[in-house]
C-alpha cells in the first residue's frame, strides 16, 4: 500500500479506515504532509495500531515493523513492512531535498527511502 495524506496540522483522525486498508499488504509506505513535528509520534503510534487491525476492527499483536520513518521538517515518509518479511529487507535507504526558499529551508520538498525485498 502506498498513500499520502496532508493532514493540515491536525492531531490524529478517530478513524483511518478511509485512507488505509488494515493488515491487508505485505508493505507500508505512509506520506504525511504537514504534519506538526510535535504530533509525529501520536501519528506513529496511530497508524502502527491501524495497520495491526483484523477484519474485525480489532488491534491484533503488532504483525508489521516500522523500518524506516523519514522526515523534511513537516513532511514524513513512513515505511512498515510485515514481521515475516523483515529478514529480506536489505539496504535501506532514505534521501530528502529541500525546495523551499533557497532550495534549503524544508518547508516545500520531498522526502523518499529505498529497500531491496529478496535482493530485487
Amino acid at each position: 500500500f502506498i498513500g499520502t495524506w496532508n493532514v493540515a496540522q491536525n492531531i490524529v483522525y478517530d478513524s483511518l479506515d478511509d485512507f488505509i486498508p488494515p493488515s491487508k499488504y505485505d508493505i507500508y509506505a505512509i506520506g504525511l504532509q504537514e504534519c506538526r513535528i510535535k504530533d509525529r509520534n501520536k501519528w506513529q503510534t496511530e497508524l502502527e495500531r491501524h495497520i495491526n487491525l483484523n477484519y474485525r476492527g480489532k488491534v491484533t499483536k503488532n504483525t508489521y515493523d516500522l523500518i524506516k520513518h523519514h522526515a523534511l521538517r513537516e513532511i514524513n515518509l513512513f515505511l512498515f513492512v510485515r514481521k515475516n518479511l523483515t529478514h529480506a529487507v536489505t539496504n535501506i535507504e532514505a534521501q530528502h531535498v529541500a525546495c523551499g526558499v533557497g532550495n534549503v529551508v524544508g518547508n516545500k520538498g520531498g522526502v523518499a527511502v529505498s529497500i531491496n525485498l529478496y535482493d530485487t
